[in-house]
């Protein structure tokens, strides 16, 4: 990373490369495993847990033993052209990351073997465990394909250079992690793929089958998106992000074409691209100065959404005011998914409010203030007990940024 680059400065002993300290003591020697990695091959692991068997519908059984079964069905049902491809990708992930925590420490040959291992154990658990679950299929055609995508993706691991394997930066802030997982569960919820090409077809007609783009929609998108932009900026660099966030944009394009009860949004893909060309400008300009912008406009927009009543919203909402009440009647998902949303708004604009300059604690109060003063705006036209949501998650997202310890300077 060239040092011009205004989010990234010289290492320190909190900063440097994992590989430059031992694994255990934390001296020079053998190369360090990077626990970023194993936590991504861990929450990985989870989302192949949770894909492979919702809807968790678990009965007694077809009967007879579930590993007899298994390896009776060593070459049926057979695999669909579409169904090889998705049981290839879906560990693919897992042995890269799996590679990645260890192509440092070990021969190229040892990590790919530990991915596939690794990936072996896992998808024989879960097929075995989905001989109780109603509307799977338990079949050794399934391992067979895991397992090549588990070693697959560790091979992939083993080819990427060292300087890419290690980035440059501190990516241990869990309050900028906290709000990527938000994001991630806007785009993408609920994360389960479907194999049915008919869909896909559906997916991508939404987009001009509703050619409207609606302004405070548009303007909340591209809000959204900056913010992640913002995210990334601050664990890779803003420079890096330029080339990352095209990159993002596209996987999640894919991933929404693929995802159940995901319908693609004029709206929100325009919001995207206005987004990455307002972030190649942005990224040039010094950290605290994009920080500002984005959360000024962040307030703007938040301030829209409770001010302009009579407009109907479209979509996830941005964080415009919200009590309890609003959440009645919902599954207890889908209030998990409404009140995600709503932090990811309110611990960005805590977030950037203190990156922007004002420090972490005024920025915590000076949001939450922000927020109650919407909420009191609410009850005056509204008539009713104020929404305190909004407030409280601030309050939340700037007790995490304190007491974890995110840095307000540039990683």
């Amino acid at each position: 990373m060239p040092a011009s680059d205004p989010d990234i400065s010289r290492p320190n002993a909190s900063t440097a490369p994992y590989s430059e300290l031992d694994s255990s003591r934390g001296r020079p020697g053998r190369p360090a495993m990077p626990p970023r990695y194993l936590w991504a091959a861990l929450i990985t692991a989870a989302v192949i847990v949770y894909g492979s068997l919702n809807p968790f519908d678990f009965y007694a059984g077809r009967g007879g033993n579930p590993v007899l079964f298994l390896l009776a069905h060593w070459r049926t049902p057979a695999q669909s052209p579409a169904g090889f491809i998705a049981n290839i990708v879906l560990y693919l992930p897992l042995g890269l990351f799996i590679g990645l925590a260890g192509s440092d420490r070990h021969r190229a040959s040892r990590v790919v073997l530990a991915a596939g291992l690794i990936s072996l154990a896992l998808c024989v658990s879960v097929e075995l465990v989905q001989f109780y679950d109603w509307g799977r299929q338990t079949t050794l055609t399934d391992v067979y394909l895991n397992v090549l995508g588990g070693v697959l993706g560790g091979w992939i691991a083993t080819r990427i250079p060292a300087r890419l394997r290690q980035p440059v930066g501190d990516l241990r802030q869990p309050g900028v992690w906290a709000l990527l997982a938000a994001f991630g569960v806007i785009e993408l919820y609920p994360f389960v793929p479907t194999l049915n090409t008919g869909w896909y077809a559906d997916a991508l007609s939404s987009l001009w089958r509703h050619p409207h783009i609606d302004p405070l929609g548009l303007a909340r998108e591209t809000l959204r998106w900056l913010v992640a932009a913002c995210l990334f900026g601050q664990l890779i660099g803003a420079r890096r992000t330029r080339v990352l966030l095209p990159i993002i944009m596209l996987v999640v394009f894919c991933a929404q074409i693929v995802m159940l009860n995901i319908w693609l949004s004029i709206t929100e893909w325009t919001g995207a691209l206005i987004a990455l060309a307002l972030w190649l400008g942005l990224a040039t300009q010094p950290r605290q100065r994009r920080a500002g912008v984005i959360a000024a406009a962040l307030a703007l927009v938040l301030l829209a959404e409770h001010l302009l009543p009579w407009h109907e919203q479209s979509g996830a909402p941005l964080g415009s005011v919200f009590g309890f009440a609003d959440v009645d009647g919902l599954s207890p998902i889908a209030t998990a998914r409404h009140v995600i949303a709503h932090f990811y708004a309110a611990g960005a604009l805590v977030w950037l409010t203190a990156i922007a300059g004002v420090g972490r604690w005024r920025a915590a109060v000076c949001t939450a203030m922000f927020f109650l003063g919407l909420a009191l705006i609410q009850t005056r036209d509204a008539g009713h007990p104020p929404g305190l949501t909004d407030t409280l998650l601030a309050v939340l997202a700037g007790v995490l940024f304190i007491g974890a310890g995110d840095r307000d300077e540039p990683v």
